[in-house]
């Protein structure tokens, strides 16, 4: 605080008011006289406010709040700050007390996302009962996965993105003899995957349950992947036992054609015995 009198001097500038407080400083700090000409006096309002008064000599001396400084123990009146009082950046965390500023206090869309430090909020600092509308949440996980010890529920579909490899490659390899899409990969024969099973007692390709559960979990995009994969090869097999069981059945209509053709002969060359004895 600093006061100008009419005259233009300062009175914390006056070498005999310092020598005053030099020489007087136990009376100055009690300040029992109540004589406003003798020291510097202590000013207090419940009001916010100051009122000046002439002193002894005449003189008319201007108060002016230089600066304001304080701390959690300070008190300051409700509404005497408001927002156009702050400049930008002017208070951080630190100059807050804990629970100091309440939701009431807040006015909404004052604090966006981009002015909450990262992992500042934690869960205990959202209440249970808070029932955020999923339509306000947008997460960004990036590159990090999502982790429910809970089950999962999607009410819509759930879209895979990435460098994927879709198993069109057993069409290739089949009907092509290579494939661009899976340059390693080789059709088996069913007798081949009958002794892979009886080996390893889980399909080629597949993961088996030993190794999941050593692995402590199921990869629902790889096996989604893979079941593709066999279900193009399940039909590669079928069809092929769909031609094989034409095959075998044009051939059995040959054999039973000739063998009619045969009874037939057979019966004229019992015919043919049998007049001949006659």
């Amino acid at each position: 605080i600093s006061a100008s009198g009419t005259d233009g001097g300062a009175f914390y500038d006056d070498t005999a008011v310092n020598s005053a407080i030099a020489t007087n400083g136990a009376a100055i700090a009690a300040d029992i006289d109540g004589d406003p000409t003798n020291e510097i006096q202590i000013i207090s309002s419940s009001n916010s406010s100051i009122t000046t008064t002439l002193n002894a000599n005449g003189k008319d001396y201007d108060l002016t709040i230089a600066a304001i400084s304080g701390g959690m123990g300070g008190l300051i009146v409700d509404n005497s700050i408001t927002a156009s009082d702050l400049a930008p950046d002017s208070v951080d965390s630190s100059e807050i007390r804990f629970d100091a500023v309440g939701s009431s206090e807040i006015r909404t869309n004052a604090v966006t996302s981009d002015e909450i430090d990262d992992d500042s909020i934690t869960n205990i600092d959202i209440n249970s009962a808070a029932a955020i509308d999923g339509t306000k949440i947008n997460p960004n996980f990036g590159n990090q996965p999502i982790i429910t010890t809970s089950g999962l529920s999607v009410g819509d579909d759930i879209l895979l993105n990435g460098n994927m490899v879709i198993a069109d490659y057993v069409f290739e390899k089949y009907f092509l003899g290579y494939s661009k899409l899976n340059a390693d990969y080789e059709f088996k024969s069913l007798s081949e995957i009958e002794n892979f099973i009886k080996k390893n007692n889980h399909l080629p390709g597949m993961t088996s349950a030993y190794q999941a559960k050593k692995d402590g979990y199921w990869n629902l995009s790889a096996s989604n992947l893979k079941n593709l994969e066999k279900i193009e090869e399940l039909f590669l097999h079928t069809i092929n036992q769909e031609k094989q069981i034409e095959k075998l059945k044009s051939e059995n209509n040959l054999l039973s054609q000739e063998l009619k053709s045969l009874k037939q002969q057979v019966e004229a060359i019992k015919a043919m015995i049998s007049a001949k004895n006659d």
